[in-house]
């Protein structure tokens, strides 16, 4: 008997595990973050600088979300440099982009970085009355480095040093290469 009840709630728990996380929550969620817009997505390095972070926003609500403000806490990668007005209402069942610019430290190296981005909104329910909702979504990143080398003199000769150009920025120069 006590057996049976097991594998019942096992067999209960693996279908609530299959439901996406989407369909799970009520209310304003994040669909998606990139550099870029989702369409035409830029690829960061170290040492990119006023880069816009694309946050979209979608309601799954019922009722539209008010007063909406996107913000991040700026890591030792990614330096917040101006975070978006807020977005008077999402809504229902749309979605809209809000828009960060980030600053790439320059000794961030070739990986996936976390960025915490936090949302505040009023959420009606229908009435005349809202509540006051909020949550935090953990961005995962990519950043490489030199993503788009260029050289910018190079001279022949032992000893000699070679100047790199990552993406027309700053030149960085390797001796002996």
């Amino acid at each position: 008997m006590i057996k049976k009840a097991l594998v019942i709630g096992l067999i209960m728990l693996s279908m609530i595990a299959t439901v996406p996380a989407y369909a799970q929550s009520q209310g304003l969620n994040i669909s998606g973050v990139s550099f870029g817009p989702s369409s035409s997505p830029i690829e960061v390095e170290a040492g990119s600088y006023n880069v816009p972070l694309f946050v979209y926003l979608t309601d799954v609500a019922q009722y539209p979300a008010y007063n909406v403000s996107v913000s991040a806490l700026s890591t030792s990668t990614f330096y917040v440099v101006k975070e978006p007005q807020n977005i008077s209402v999402v809504p229902p069942e749309s979605t809209v982009p809000s828009i960060l610019y980030v600053n790439i430290s320059d000794k961030a190296i070739s990986g996936v970085y976390s960025l915490p981005i936090s949302v505040k909104y009023l959420a009606s329910n229908g009435a005349s009355s809202y509540v006051a909702k909020n949550f935090t979504y953990t961005a995962e990143l990519p950043v490489s480095t030199f993503s788009n080398l260029q050289v910018y003199k190079c001279v022949r000769g032992l000893g000699e040093a070679v100047k790199l150009r990552p993406s027309g920025r700053d030149t960085r120069t390797f001796p002996n290469v």
